[in-house]
């Protein structure tokens, strides 16, 4: 299955029988020790879960219907590359005990994430242009920061506590930029660029930190840009 980074991805699942389903475990081919996701007892067991993955997986189905057990990963990014197992545990419905979970895996998927498809923009010297960008998820935006390849330090535009922030901004961008919507609406992140010179031209790129809402806390920012455009400037 491919992806490509900030997108949501299902990898399929689907238990041996039609008996009810006591355990349900997903892991990673990098991890003995540690789940993706384990649920049991008709709930989710967050214990001993790969770090990487809390808050950003769960079934298709709770409860689980047409016995499919398939895995709802959001928000990939390219250290969730790798190769996936799905094991199974259901009653035994002749003695009403469990069946036992057999050391084969009932699915096994590789995941490949990339980049994401990067936009190419033309505009003429004095135009205003848009560059697109869309949230990951629906969840209220803290931190939007867009960022041109040629600068590690300073961004193009950094948006936090619901304001522009110009500390550390590229001096050529002040007063030149701003997000297309404020406050952001319908997941909508893209950056207007006013009155664009030759010297604009170049890659940027979109990365956004969300409020989780189950914990009330910051989604950690990835290290991938959810949109990369490339804007060339003619005469």
């Amino acid at each position: 299955i491919g992806a490509e980074t900030g997108q949501d991805v299902i990898l399929p699942c689907q238990t041996p029988d039609n008996n009810p389903v006591i355990v349900i475990q997903w892991r990673r081919n990098d991890s003995v020790s540690e789940y993706v996701l384990l649920f049991r007892d008709d709930q989710l067991d967050p214990d001993n879960q790969q770090p990487t993955f809390r808050n950003r997986v769960d079934l298709l189905f709770r409860p689980i219907k047409d016995r499919n057990a398939s895995l709802v990963l959001k928000n990939v990014t390219a250290d969730d590359k790798g190769t996936y197992e799905c094991r199974v545990i259901e009653r035994d419905p002749k003695r009403g005990q469990r069946a036992g979970l057999t050391s084969e895996p009932v699915s096994i998927v590789n995941l490949d994430v990339v980049p994401p498809a990067q936009e190419n923009i033309r505009a003429e010297t004095g135009q205003d242009v848009i560059l697109p960008c869309q949230t990951p998820d629906n969840n209220p935006v803290i931190v939007i920061q867009w960022r041109r390849n040629d600068s590690v330090s300073e961004y193009v535009l950094l948006f936090r506590d619901d304001q522009l922030d110009p500390d550390n901004q590229q001096p050529t961008f002040r007063n030149r930029v701003d997000l297309l919507f404020r406050p952001i609406k319908d997941r909508n992140a893209s950056l207007v660029l006013k009155n664009v010179t030759a010297d604009d031209k170049g890659t940027y790129e979109c990365r956004v930190i969300e409020r989780d809402p189950k914990r009330g806390q910051r989604a950690g920012l990835t290290s991938e840009p959810v949109s990369i455009v490339n804007l060339d400037v003619v005469p």
